[in-house]
């Protein structure tokens, strides 16, 4: 699956203007590909199966393989790098997410669970709505962290998105994410979104976080349980999370 924006130029034509600021990418199922870099940005192009048009976008497998990230993974600077320290124990990351900044959605007298996301995540949202079921019965609470881990695809929009979830207050924050009423060309961010953006990335990469969405709980006798991707088993998921 190709999911981003459509070009109506041929795609030999695009690749020849780009020249040296174009890597071509190895074919998928006979689909060709390159990235191209303009300062510090870059745009994963691919073209249409009759090579008349291109899109610029991400690919994914039927599985939900993020085939984009495994495509340019070797190229210098295409993927952030992120620094992950050695294994935390759990006393220092109850601690630690104690810092996180986000919005409660669900019944407070529900397990709660730390939900970390990028807003521009297709899989995080997959999630929340996977999830949704469980929250209006009252079987979990989220307390959803918004992260920017996709800039490098979106051209800054993960940061954008975040920082505009962080400016809302926090009995506000989740909806608007999950009811599409992000509104960041509209509103200003307020002058901490941007600190405490740097502090939840910050805290994710402490305990390791490589994408979205993660989820982050703690059970009854102290320890941490975590699950990273979307959940394919929910009442699994559920009962660990009540434990």
């Amino acid at each position: 699956m190709l999911s981003g924006t459509l070009v109506p130029v041929p795609y030999d034509t695009l690749r020849s203007l780009a020249g040296s600021r174009a890597h071509d990418l190895t074919p998928v199922e006979g689909i060709r590909g390159m990235f191209v870099r303009a300062d510090n940005r870059f745009q994963v192009v691919y073209a249409t199966p009759d090579g008349k048009a291109a899109v610029a976008a991400r690919m994914w497998g039927a599985t939900g393989q993020d085939i984009t990230k495994d495509q340019i993974r070797d190229i210098p600077g295409a993927v952030p790098e992120i620094s992950i320290s050695g294994p935390s124990s759990d006393t220092n990351e109850q601690s630690g997410l104690l810092g996180l900044s986000g919005g409660l959605i669900g019944t407070p007298s529900a397990p709660e669970v730390i939900m970390f996301i990028d807003p521009q995540c297709i899989y995080s949202m997959k999630a929340m709505h996977i999830l949704q079921p469980a929250i209006d019965a009252g079987k979990v609470r989220l307390k959803i962290v918004p992260l920017s881990l996709l800039d490098y695809e979106d051209n800054g929009a993960s940061t954008v998105n975040a920082r505009a979830m962080l400016s809302l207050p926090a009995n506000e924050m989740a909806q608007a994410w999950v009811n599409g009423r992000l509104n960041p060309r509209l509103t200003v961010p307020e002058p901490d979104s941007g600190e405490k953006l740097a502090r939840n990335t910050g805290i994710a990469r402490q305990i390791g976080l490589t994408g979205t969405p993660t989820f982050v709980w703690m059970h009854r006798n102290g320890r941490i349980g975590r699950l990273d991707g979307v959940p394919t088993d929910v009442i699994t998921f559920l009962t660990s999370v009540s434990q």
